[in-house]
């Protein structure tokens, strides 16, 4: 497992913006950082069609260096760099076992894609690219700590949550070549969803 723990000693530094603030282990500026990985964009081509919440009209063209918010220090940002690795990796190989293509055996570590998830849902949430489905903005300002934590590599995820897998289709999900998350935060029984 690739450790997202950032080096060396606790700075003991809150960077104000930062989401992982909470921890006091911060350091440099906020940066731009690639919510949705940047290894993961760029296998979408140099040019992709990002859908957003139900309801909404069209779509709307985007690139690899799209998907950034200011949203973690540089000491925090710098520490995921091994999950983005991981998805962009992960990633690539679904395409090509999607398309009939032989990928042979592949390890990965279930904490680290884990890791990434909760990257790509800490990031949106607070950059504020997540709505309802009435296309309203949910708006979060600090993620609960016990997120940053886990994604930090300081403490484990609960029992019974994070991936799991299931031996049949879900009801509702589609076959497609696509990045999307389904419901995953509630507020006032509205749902979120995002796709790419």
């Amino acid at each position: 497992m690739g450790s997202t723990r950032p080096k060396g000693r606790r700075s003991g530094r809150a960077v104000q913006g930062c989401y992982a603030a909470a921890l006091n282990d911060c350091g440099g500026d906020l940066e731009a950082e690639h919510f949705v990985s940047k290894a993961l964009l760029q296998q979408l081509g140099r040019s992709f069609t990002v859908n957003g919440p139900p309801g909404a009209k069209g779509g709307k063209k985007s690139g690899p260096n799209a998907f950034t918010a200011h949203v973690l220090c540089k000491r925090h940002n710098g520490a995921l760099s091994p999950v983005d690795t991981t998805a962009g990796r992960f990633y690539r190989l679904m395409l090509t076992a999607v398309s009939a293509g032989r990928i042979g055996d592949h390890e990965f570590d279930g904490d680290d894609l884990e890791r990434w998830a909760i990257k790509l849902l800490l990031g949106a949430a607070v950059s504020n690219n997540i709505s309802d489905d009435a296309g309203r903005a949910l708006v979060v300002s600090q993620p609960p700590l016990p997120y940053p934590q886990f994604l930090f590599g300081e403490s484990d995820v609960s029992p019974g949550c994070g991936f799991m897998f299931a031996s049949t289709p879900l009801e509702g999900m589609e076959e497609a070549t696509s990045l999307s998350w389904r419901p995953l935060i509630s507020q006032q029984g509205a749902s979120a969803e995002w796709s790419a």
